[in-house]
């Protein structure tokens, strides 16, 4: 229920935000499917499954960031989705993540207040 509940909550705001570009029904089917890719491929348990507030107030920037500079928005959403996942492919290929050891508590719990 927590999750179903956080998803509608945080789907309304990413509706308004977006200005209905995306809302509850589109955060509902990606929640379902990476459900359903958990339960097929996941090998990690403790694995955030939901959008989470600093996700859709990402998405709430992409929109105003698109509007100002009279872009379309899926598109600039797809260019910014397409170079983190560059992004994120460069780091675990440098060994950057063996660095996160150096992460104090304090930044532990900060991200576990924002998800």
């Amino acid at each position: 229920f927590a999750t179903v509940a956080s998803t509608i909550a945080l789907g309304a705001l990413a509706e308004r935000s977006t200005h209905g570009r995306l809302g509850v029904s589109e955060y509902l089917a990606a929640n379902g499917a990476v459900g359903i890719a958990h339960a097929a491929f996941g090998c990690q348990p403790l694995l955030v499954m939901r959008p989470t507030g600093p996700i859709t107030l990402f998405l709430q920037k992409i929109e105003q960031a698109a509007t100002l500079l009279k872009l379309p928005f899926f598109p600039l959403l797809a260019w910014t989705g397409a170079f983190v996942g560059l992004y994120m492919t460069v780091t675990a290929l440098c060994g950057w993540p063996r660095h996160v050891f150096r992460l104090t508590g304090f930044a532990l719990d900060v991200f576990a207040c924002f998800v």
